[in-house]
């Protein structure tokens, strides 16, 4: 099997960041909802893709269970701090900003770069195609950028408690 194209996987993830970043800055407060919305669908992402790595590495002498919590715990519990954030969001707490922004920087480093080797691999450790597995990769690193991205710029354009 030929390997990916490693420059046209890692472009898709940058030019979804960089949309990320922008719907996030410009989306009116009436449709917040999307800024949840990526985050669970990132954060569900990566733990589709800790699990499947986990059944595919188990043997027949441990359970996938155990593989998940010794070989995938960090990508697995960026999925959930994912899934955290975007509660936190929808019901509206404070500072909920700085949740999605540290929930993406934990998807992008634990979830997504951690999972690169999957586009410049012809076959992953995973149940399902090739593609599948990237294309989580690549939702999962571009979503993580994007909402860290934007956390940054949008608490940085907060006014400081000070200034007042």
């Amino acid at each position: 099997m030929p390997p990916p194209q490693t420059p046209v996987w890692l472009a898709g993830a940058l030019m979804l960041a960089a949309l990320i970043t922008v719907v996030a800055l410009t989306t009116a407060v009436k449709v917040r909802w999307i800024i949840p919305a990526l985050a669970g669908v990132a954060g569900a992402g990566a733990l589709a893709d800790a699990v499947g790595r986990s059944v595919t590495a188990a043997d027949l002498e441990s359970s996938w269970w155990l593989v998940l919590v010794a070989g995938q715990a960090w990508p697995a519990l960026a999925g959930v701090a994912a899934l955290a954030a975007a509660g936190y969001t929808i019901v509206g707490k404070p500072g909920a900003d700085l949740a999605w922004g540290l929930a993406g920087v934990a998807m992008a480093l634990m979830a997504g770069l951690t999972r690169f080797g999957s586009f410049t691999s012809a076959l992953t450790p995973t149940p399902w195609p090739g593609e599948v597995t990237r294309a989580m990769v690549l939702v999962t690193l571009g979503i993580g950028v994007g909402l860290a991205a934007a956390a940054f710029i949008f608490i940085r354009r907060q006014p400081h408690p000070s200034a007042g």
